[in-house]
């Protein structure tokens, strides 16, 4: 029986992208620190929420992603064919189909910790960093 490797090489190189991307992201908040908290709110945003405790402001960003994970099962079916005619075998050769499966969301909160005006500190927590 013969293989394709396609599937296989897709998989790695979607995989490592999301390593790279995961890297880049930690990189891209280290770099927030010694910047003074105004700087910060430029390059980011407002927060979602901040809290101050003991001279520490911690200023919280929430990121969500969302992706489509699928049963990843082959199934029969029966659907139009390439040529207008009917095909019927292990293979669905009409539209594909979305029925099963399920979005999964991912959440990343970066939180800064910023004393005296200047970013001291980050720290990120979720399923998605």
């Amino acid at each position: 029986m013969r293989y394709s490797v396609w599937p296989f090489l897709l998989g790695v190189i979607l995989l490592v992208g999301c390593v790279n991307y995961e890297k880049q992201e930690e990189a891209f908040d280290a770099s927030m620190i010694g910047l003074p908290e105004a700087d910060l709110i430029q390059r980011m945003g407002v927060p979602q929420r901040t809290y101050t405790s003991e001279g520490h402001k911690f200023l919280a960003y929430e990121h969500q992603s969302e992706s489509y994970i699928s049963d990843g099962g082959m199934g029969g079916g029966m659907g139009m064919g390439g040529f207008g005619m009917m095909g019927m075998g292990p293979y669905d050769f009409g539209e594909p189909s979305f029925d099963s499966g399920e979005v999964d969301v991912s959440t990343c909160q970066t939180v800064f910790d910023v004393v005296k005006g200047v970013v001291q500190n980050f720290s990120r927590h979720g399923d998605g960093c």
